[in-house]
């Protein structure tokens, strides 16, 4: 483990991305990864490069309560990756509105709304998604490791998932059978940022009119909590996109023991019908990055955490029977 001034990494690989002098730093010294970090909170830029040995050291540094805002930037075998399969998929930062509009999509600017509201230790991003804004999905059978277990397993789940066919991860929405009453509805997307006494969570919670009218509860809810770093680097790639990629899906219950890239293990097979992509406009963009860096930090800070306490007093100020999406204050 080492770590240099970023300013220095930079002029040691002048006209590069950080994402690439990373790699060119990994390959030259035969780093299995290069994170970076902020030295204090109020630093508007990255101060560091850190390399690692080991996932073990990755770790050390990603939660680290005495240093800020850690991203992983290259590992082995991939510029930037979703570390939650058994292969590292690549996985980029995200799109411009060039590289949209020369695939033919254009990400709705106008039609969603958003609020910001809290309770009690509960931050939320409420997003308002109007029905007849999708296209058809990109994600025709893609395979997910069943490390994403809610997808792989629950018909009617929603969850943060890596995408070769798209940059970056999508939100995926994932109700077998009911995927074409759910493009014919509007949408409710809350993220939220729970500072709970024995550790931090991190929600995703799913409204609509087939949500009320069909399940036995009138949402759905995915995310979980803070101590697994592949799930911190997922969530922070999403935010850091031009859009919100949400694919309606439907996971007809199949698995394979194989995965198209080869892969032994447990796979689910999911098949995206519709996707809809959400511009995020700057301060958007700003406030879920930023939240989720807040709340990870909390967690980091926390000596005793613990995820099934911290998940039971979450229940105790949202009970099952309410809806957990906060309204607009």
């Amino acid at each position: 483990m080492a770590s240099f001034e970023s300013d220095y990494v930079r002029k040691q690989y002048p006209g590069n991305s950080d994402e690439e002098s990373a790699k060119l730093l990994a390959q030259e010294s035969n780093y299995f990864a290069v994170v970076k970090y902020k030295r204090a909170p109020e630093e508007k830029e990255f101060t560091n490069f850190a390399s690692c040995d080991s996932e073990r050291d990755i770790s050390r540094y990603l939660y680290n309560p005495n240093i800020y805002e850690t991203e992983i930037i290259f590992i082995k075998d991939g510029p930037v990756v979703n570390l939650l399969s058994p292969t590292y998929i690549k996985m980029d930062f995200g799109e411009t509105d060039n590289e949209l509009k020369s695939e033919g999509i254009i990400p709705d600017k106008e039609a969603h709304k958003w609020y910001s509201t809290s309770e009690n230790s509960i931050e939320q991003i409420v997003i308002e998604i109007p029905a007849g804004i999708e296209h058809q999905s990109e994600l025709k059978g893609v395979s997910i490791s069943s490390e994403c277990i809610n997808l792989v397993e629950q018909p009617l789940s929603v969850g943060f998932c890596p995408s070769k066919v798209k940059k970056g991860p999508y939100l995926m929405i994932r109700t077998d059978n009911y995927v074409k009453l759910m493009k014919e509805s509007n949408l409710t997307i809350a993220f939220a940022y729970c500072k709970m006494p024995s550790g931090g969570l991190f929600g995703i919670y799913v409204e609509s009119d087939v949500t009320k009218k069909h399940f036995n509860i009138p949402f759905m809810e995915g995310g979980g909590g803070l101590d697994m770093y592949p799930y911190i680097t997922l969530i922070q790639h999403a935010f850091k996109k031009t859009t919100l990629d949400i694919c309606l899906a439907d996971g007809h219950g199949e698995t394979v023991e194989k995965s198209p890239m080869g892969t032994i293990g447990s796979w689910g097979l999911i098949y995206g019908e519709y996707d809809i992509s959400i511009f995020l406009e700057e301060d958007l963009k700003s406030i879920l990055r930023n939240k989720f860096n807040e709340l990870f930090q909390y967690h980091k800070s926390l000596s005793n955490r613990n995820f099934q306490s911290s998940m039971n007093e979450l229940y105790q100020l949202v009970p099952i029977d309410r809806s957990p999406i906060l309204k607009k204050k």
